[in-house]
């Protein structure tokens, strides 16, 4: 039998095949629900506590059992919920949900400019957030809707796809090539000087 202690809170016990059949085990025997599986796992706890001073007094003790090599097994037993450690709280935070995003897919740049145009336009689609990727050859607007999603209507005309997941915004901005930042719409817009 080996025994090493990994932490002050984790203790490792490695038996051989014959070490198990001198308790009469094997490892497919072993249950805690078995009286006599328990009185041995405390018998092994002891002799191992007094080799390396490992305290189980205080807290809630988790056994684990692994097979190991030619029969035999190993055994960690690691305190949990210690009174010396000190607890950490951890909150959980409500996140506000947050917004899918549109992204539309332009064949060609003329596509995209057209429907930018259309959006710049209308009053209410100029200061949607916006960015504005390349990605394999075909432009991708990515625009993060308030409430109103009438721009849909505009840009099916020149899209060639719509995509609404998460996934592809965040694929889009891994792989894309980002062509304008925030506010796109307004960017190209002016720099289209459409009024």
């Amino acid at each position: 039998m080996t025994i090493h202690l990994e932490e002050p809170w984790r203790l490792r016990v490695t038996l051989s095949a014959k070490e198990l059949l001198d308790y009469q085990l094997t490892f497919d025997d072993l249950d805690y629900n078995c009286p006599e599986t328990r009185k041995i796992l405390g018998l092994l706890i002891q002799a191992a506590a007094e080799q390396t001073n490992f305290n189980i007094d205080q807290g809630k003790l988790l056994i684990e059992v692994f097979p190991g090599q030619a029969g035999g097994c190993t055994i960690y037993f690691t305190k949990i919920g210690t009174p010396c450690k000190k607890q950490r709280r951890l909150k959980i935070k409500k996140s506000t949900p947050s917004v899918v995003p549109y992204i539309f897919e332009f064949a060609s740049s003329g596509d995209m400019l057209s429907a930018v145009e259309q959006l710049y336009m209308r009053n209410e689609f100029r200061d949607l957030k916006s960015k504005l990727y390349l990605l394999d050859g075909k432009y991708r607007l990515i625009i993060y809707p308030d409430t109103d999603e009438n721009f849909t209507v505009v840009l099916g005309e020149f899209a060639e796809a719509v995509y609404r997941k998460n996934i592809a915004t965040a694929y889009t901005t891994e792989y894309g090539k980002l062509l304008a930042g925030d506010n796109a719409i307004k960017k190209i817009g002016k720099a289209l000087a459409v009024n």
